[in-house]
């Protein structure tokens, strides 16, 4: 029973353009087959084409096949895939459009996931001809209408091997993502490359996601990574690539705090790496404590310095270092107590007056308390002195009458404080003389008084109180002013009221004194009582490193695979403390350091950011220089001939003409930027045959379409050898070496005088199709004028070759570049070379592929 498809159902796809091989020219008869595509046994896609082709490689009819819900299958011949093979035009004699009754033909299969035709062969590899065609009025042809007989399409492919893995390395805690271009690989198939898959099977020690591989965490060692390759039909064996992960230093961390810590009030404590329950997964046991900044303290490296006076629980920022390179932990919040002590009182600016008492005059104690615990509960002791003998007797008096006071008689007075647990110091006031005279207060400058202090620094205080005399006045009775001597003022000083202190900060920015010299300040001293005196006090400006400033760096452009070395010079920075500075550059993504020198990875173009530090040895700027890899054509690498052998002669006769094919097959070139074209010639001292150009690194030509090769040359046997040249459209890479062969054809093309004709011939055009240049040969047998013109299917003039020219008798070789007459690229299409000789016109149709 014959089954039938109804094909009035509801499909599904998009009509896709055909490839330009697979163009063709309707007629005006025509037959349909049909049929079940198969690629390698498996179902085809809806996005695929089919074509019919007549022996002498003209497309006679093809479309695109056809997804039916219905049977959840892809067909050809049904629905929307309406697959016409039309007939030959008998009216147009010149021109093959089609298929003839009685003429064979072949059909092709276009898989657009691969880009790649195929054609229909037995198991042996030659391709099927296929008989049986008829006109039928567009309808199925007897033979070829059940759409369920399977047409098997077998792509000669061969599986992936893999040779080697070029990445042996790469470092703890990253991640690599594998592509293409890091293998070795052999895939000798007509499938390009670009189909090749890369795959990551599941292993020990490391996890992936696509093609991304990630060692464990904190894994350092060697991984057994287990790759395939898949190229659309099978995959490759696995292979093991043995990667080295190099160890990297893993900061330790803090997980607790295991002590409580404790300090009295205005002292410091050491933080103790003991103090803290801390893991490193490297296994480091020696650690020390990095303070940070936080609130009511001060640090230095690992000791804790309390604010003055402060008590209560600090929460101090601290990280675990062990003293590798990144070796600084994450930070931890430490909790310190600092434990309250009690603060002994202090008496301030204690003073007598007046300081020049005359004999009616009372004696007054005048002094300050203060208490950092601000205490209210405070006992004061007082003790007068009369010449520096203790007077008892006015224990704890603010005054002393003139009753008790006689001329020349010296008097003091002494304070103490009690806050219930602590006294302050007894301190003891100024002298006074009954009936005295005032004398100026005295610098001791003898020696020159000179301080240092650091480069941009304020508050500054230095307490003058062992360079000033007064016989008669406290610090609170004595008025003091400074004032700098140097033009430029580096310096600003002021003093502290009622003390000896003198604050001092500098005012120029890195501004520092050199050897030798110091700023001047003027201070003067008044007593208030007619009483003054001046002295200098020098300073010196001590430098304080400086880190570099980075201004600006430079724009670079480079071209792929190139390197640049940057030069320190080239960037621009200032240090204004004029050290010698070096440059550092960090490593970063897509390239490597070697010195001073950048070098992007292979083939890599795009934006390269590059970390750099400018260094006076102990401070540093950073800044990122950006560097412009321009993309550069690639030249295709070199490969190799594998079959014909070199040497392989090759017989065509009437048994294999027609069922024979012969294969060129070669090594893959590669080009990481482009898509590769690959030439294939036949040469000797005489001819230069270009026999095709194509995507695949495998050609098939006809027997006999070689014996109309081997026509159009005027030859009935070639003696040379064969080649391909792999060209990305700009550059050309030669195969290492060309194979000799030889293609005897004499039994076919019997003598010398069936290939040298009597009369005017105008041979068959090659290669057809062309998508570089074709070839005209024209034998003239006598001087005569001819012209030569090519035509679009509109029938518009495109290119005039010769127009009128009289040739001489012989043999005469033209050629069409595929531009037109304005110097311009026709587009893909079919177009016809009309010869007018006298009154005659022969016709011939080309196919132009870009």
């Amino acid at each position: 029973m014959r089954n039938y498809l109804i094909t009035t159902i509801c499909l599904f796809g998009l009509i896709k353009a055909q490839p330009n091989a697979f163009q063709f020219i309707s007629t005006n008869t025509g037959g349909i087959i049909q049929g079940t595509p198969l690629i390698n046994g498996s179902s085809a896609s809806s996005d695929d084409w089919i074509a019919a082709f007549d022996l002498e490689g003209n497309c006679a009819g093809a479309a695109q096949l056809v997804y039916i819900p219905a049977y959840g299958n892809v067909f050809f011949g049904v629905g929307l895939s309406n697959f016409v093979i039309f007939g030959d035009d008998p009216t147009t004699t010149d021109i093959d459009e089609g298929i003839n009754a009685g003429e064979g033909f072949i059909l092709k299969l276009w898989d657009s996931s691969l880009d790649l035709i195929i054609d229909q062969t037995d198991e042996n590899g030659n391709i099927i001809v296929h008989e049986g065609w008829q006109s039928s009025n567009f309808t199925p042809i007897n033979g070829f209408d059940d759409p369920f007989i399977e047409f098997n399409f077998v792509v000669n492919n061969s599986d992936p091997i893999i040779l080697g893995c070029l990445v042996t390395e790469f470092y703890e805690d990253t991640e690599y993502t594998f592509n293409l271009i890091d293998f070795e690989f052999l895939d000798e198939d007509g499938i390009s490359d670009d189909y090749l898959e890369v795959i990551v099977l599941t292993g020990n020690n490391y996890t992936y996601s696509s093609n991304t591989v990630a060692p464990d965490t904190n894994f350092s060692g060697e991984i057994n990574v287990n790759f395939q390759l898949n190229d659309g039909f099978s995959s490759s064996e696995i292979f093991v690539a043995a990667i080295n992960i190099l160890p990297v230093n893993d900061p330790p961390d803090i997980i607790s705090q295991a002590l409580e810590i404790n300090v009295n009030e205005d002292e410091a404590i050491i933080l103790e790496s003991s103090n803290f329950n801390i893991y490193d997964v490297d296994g480091d046991d020696s650690f020390s404590i990095l303070i940070n900044e936080g609130d009511h303290y001060f640090f230095s490296n690992d000791t804790l310095f309390p604010y003055p006076n402060y008590f209560g629980v600090l929460s101090v920022n601290i990280q675990p270092n062990d003293g590798q390179e990144n070796g600084l932990g994450s930070n931890f919040e430490s909790l310190v107590t600092v434990l309250p002590i009690n603060d002994s009182p202090e008496v301030l600016n204690l003073a007598i007056y007046p300081s020049i008492p005359n004999q009616d005059d009372t004696l007054f104690v005048s002094f300050e308390v203060f208490d950092i615990e601000s205490g209210t509960d405070l006992s004061t002791t007082i003790q007068w002195h009369k010449n520096n003998i203790y007077q008892e007797s006015f224990d704890n008096m603010s005054f002393i009458l003139p009753s008790e006071t006689t001329c020349e008689e010296i008097w003091s007075a002494s304070v103490q404080v009690f806050d219930g647990e602590s006294s302050s110091e007894m301190i003891e006031s100024n002298y006074v003389t009954i009936c005295g005279n005032n004398t100026p207060p005295v610098w001791f400058d003898d020696n020159a008084i000179s301080f240092s202090i650091l480069e941009d620094s304020d508050s500054n205080l230095f307490d003058l109180s062992s360079f000033i005399v007064d016989q008669e006045q406290a610090s609170s009775q004595i008025s003091f002013f400074a004032e700098s001597q140097d033009a430029d003022s580096p310096i600003e000083a002021n003093f502290i009221n009622e003390t000896f202190e003198l604050m001092v900060g500098t005012l120029i920015e890195n501004y520092y004194t050199t050897l030798d010299s110091s700023i001047s300040l003027l201070v003067w001293a008044n007593d208030g009582l007619g009483g003054a005196d001046t002295t200098l006090i020098y300073f010196i400006i001590e430098p304080v490193n400086d880190a570099p400033q980075i201004n600006s760096v430079p724009e670079i452009s480079i071209p792929e695979d190139s390197f640049y070395t940057l030069f320190i010079d080239s960037i621009d920075y200032i240090d204004v403390d004029m050290d010698e500075c070096s440059l550092i550059i960090n490593s970063g993504d897509s390239y490597s350091v070697i010195g001073d020198t950048i070098f992007p990875q292979t083939n890599y173009f795009g934006l390269l950011y590059v970390p750099i530090e400018i260094s006076d040895g102990s401070l540093v700027d950073v800044d990122t220089i950006e560097i412009s890899v321009e993309a550069q054509n690639d030249t295709p690498t070199e490969f190799s001939l594998i079959s014909p052998e070199n040497g392989e002669t090759v017989l065509i006769n009437s048994v294999n003409q027609y069922t024979y094919n012969l294969s060129f097959n070669w090594d893959l070139s590669l080009d990481v930027d482009d898509t590769l074209k690959y030439v294939v010639f036949l040469e000797n001292d005489e001819i230069n045959l270009i026999l095709d150009s194509l995507p695949q690194n495998n050609y098939q030509i006809s027997y006999d379409n070689l014996v109309t090769v081997f026509e159009s040359n005027m030859v009935n046997i070639f003696e040379g050898v064969w080649g391909v040249y792999a060209t990305d459209g700009i550059n050309r890479t030669y195969c290492i070496e060309n194979f000799e062969i030889v293609i005897d054809a004499r039994e076919i093309l019997k003598n010398d005088q069936e290939l040298n004709p009597k009369k005017f011939v105008v041979f068959p055009a090659f290669p057809n199709p062309f998508n570089m240049d074709i070839k005209f040969k024209i034998f003239v047998n006598n001087k005569q004028s001819l012209s030569m013109n090519i035509f679009n299917l509109k029938g518009e003039l495109v290119k005039s070759l010769i127009n009128n020219k009289v040739l001489d008798h012989g043999m005469h070789i033209m050629s069409w570049d595929g531009k037109n007459d304005d110097g311009k690229n026709c587009v893909s299409s079919i177009y016809f070379l009309n010869v007018n000789q006298k009154s005659k016109t022969y016709k011939q149709k080309l196919l132009l592929l870009k």
